[in-house]
């Protein structure tokens, strides 16, 4: 829509309007109407004298500022009111925010509180769940779209971060004992097992720890998900030929037939010798171990 430039006639003001023949501007014509049905054309100011001021403003309370320390009666109130917000749809931030305004404190003490009321509610049987549950996952192969971690903290309505700190330990904790040697005389014998006979995955786990018997099931188990793991490849473009894919699971049945792992890793050697990079290397190897043992 055109507009014009036009001046007001009665104050002088430029406004611009679709009228092209209109003389007042928006405020005139208000002042105008106003007048025309007795209202005042402007705005009622009531002065009062500099003594009746002061004590008003005197006279009005002034809030404490929010507390930035944590007393039992304020923790009491904050978890109170988080128990009331924390069934709805809101982000923690506005929750935080919410509840910082209910019980008048600052939003770093109500995150304090929170994040230890969340420490204190993780238990023991939280932990040995989510081991049973990550136990699970390795032992049946599955690995969900947004990762076992997640899954599992999204399952058991916990903070991921502690789930994966739970996982995270625990598999410290299960292969800190074995050494570089042990873990390539698990992998030779779940291949040997993989390739001879045909086991299901439990049988197959069961069978290398007792045939190795320097190893628990559980750090088998732990062993051979890792060299299964493929999570971190999707994003590896596997560009190589039939020909050096088959040349490198060749090697690979070679390396396993080798009292002792080579002193670096086998991927970086094999890329170097079919000058390539590691990652898809390690792309290829995962995928050959995939459909050799989990093949049953």
């Amino acid at each position: 829509m055109m507009k014009f430039k036009r001046n007001c006639d009665g104050c002088n003001a430029t406004f611009f309007t679709a009228d092209r023949k209109s003389c007042y501007c928006p405020k005139c014509r208000r002042r105008a109407y106003n007048k025309s049905i007795g209202l005042p054309t402007k705005p009622q100011i009531t002065c009062f004298p500099r003594a009746l001021q002061v004590a008003r403003v005197a006279s009005r309370s002034h809030r404490p500022a929010k507390a930035t320390e944590v007393t039992p009666e304020l923790r009491q109130k904050i978890l109170a009111a988080y128990e009331r917000y924390k069934g709805s749809d809101k982000r923690m931030r506005v929750l935080h925010a919410l509840i910082s305004q209910e019980v008048w404190a600052k939003p770093c003490v109500i995150v304090k509180v929170l994040k230890d009321e969340r420490y204190c509610q993780f238990q023991e049987e939280h932990k040995q769940r989510i081991i049973d549950l990550y136990l699970d996952m390795m032992n049946a192969g599955v690995r969900p779209a947004e990762g076992r971690r997640r899954h599992i903290a999204q399952w058991l309505g916990l903070p991921r971060r502690k789930v994966n700190a739970v996982i995270h330990e625990w598999l410290q904790k299960t292969l800190s004992g074995l050494t570089r040697e042990q873990l390539f005389e698990i992998e030779k014998a779940c291949w040997h097992f993989a390739t001879c006979g045909r086991y299901r995955f439990t049988e197959l786990v069961k069978r290398v720890a007792t045939e190795v018997k320097f190893a628990s099931a559980e750090q088998v188990l732990c062993w051979i998900d890792k060299l299964l793991d493929s999570t971190k490849l999707a994003a590896v473009e596997l560009d190589l030929d039939l020909g050096t894919i088959e040349q490198i699971r060749a090697e690979y049945r070679r390396y396993l037939q080798q009292p002792a792992p080579p002193p670096r890793p086998l991927h970086q050697i094999l890329a170097e010798e079919f000058d390539t990079s590691p990652g898809k290397v390690h792309r290829v190897l995962c995928e050959y171990r995939l459909q050799t043992i989990r093949c049953f």
